[in-house]
Formats: C-alpha cells, sequence, structure tokens
C-alpha cells in the first residue's frame, strides 16, 4: 500500500515537475494539492449510519449551498441554506430508515445516501 502511494506521488511530481520545467518546489507543491482537491469534488457526510448527528463537509467552491434531505418517498425533511463548509445536523429525533442529502448550487447538484438508525 505504501509502495502504491509513493509511485503515484512519484508520477505526479515527475509530471508536474515535467510540466513546469524549472519551477520551484512551492509551485510543485501547490499544483500537488490543487490535483487532490479537484480530485475531491464530491460532498462527504458521516457517520454513516448515523445515529444522533449527521457531519456535512462540502468541498472548496460551494460556499452557500443548498442543503435538503428527502425521505425515501421524496419527502424535505430538512432544508436549509449552508453558509460554510462543514455543517452538522441533529438527527436524533427523525425515524430510522434512508434518507437522500442533496447538495445544490448555482453550478452543480450532487446527491447522496444515508442511513438513520
Amino acid at each position: 500500500m505504501k509502495i502504491k502511494l509513493l509511485l503515484i506521488l512519484s508520477l505526479l511530481v515527475f509530471g508536474i515537475s515535467s510540466t513546469f520545467g524549472s519551477t520551484t518546489n512551492s509551485k510543485i507543491t501547490g499544483s500537488i494539492e490543487t490535483l487532490f482537491l479537484q480530485a475531491n469534488r464530491d460532498f462527504v457526510i458521516s457517520p454513516n449510519p448515523a445515529t444522533s448527528s449527521l457531519n456535512v463537509y462540502l468541498p472548496a467552491g460551494f460556499e452557500n449551498a443548498k442543503l435538503t434531505v428527502f425521505d425515501v418517498l421524496g419527502k424535505v425533511i430538512y432544508d436549509v441554506e449552508m453558509n460554510s463548509l462543514k455543517s452538522s445536523i441533529n438527527i436524533s429525533k427523525w425515524n430510522s430508515g434512508v434518507y437522500l442529502v442533496k447538495i445544490s448550487t448555482d453550478k452543480a447538484t450532487q446527491t447522496k445516501r444515508f442511513v438513520k438508525q
């Protein structure tokens, strides 16, 4: 596992350094960080399954997103505008079951499911 990770990082650094030619190390490091940030364009929900609270983490660029939670019948259970990249929802009084979390911005919409125990 560690060898695979080192190999991937080596390939990224080699590819980036050959792209930039004679750039400084800070530009190469910044480019690697940019690649990792661009690779993670999905929002994250945890824990899943959840019992009392659900944490929602948004990637950069998803500021001022609308968060909507639906039950499996399509009924809106929770609806809020997110002003930060992290939010915690109190779900302790929700019924057990499967829910859909939808994040919407003017540029993209993503939906994931979670289980409330």
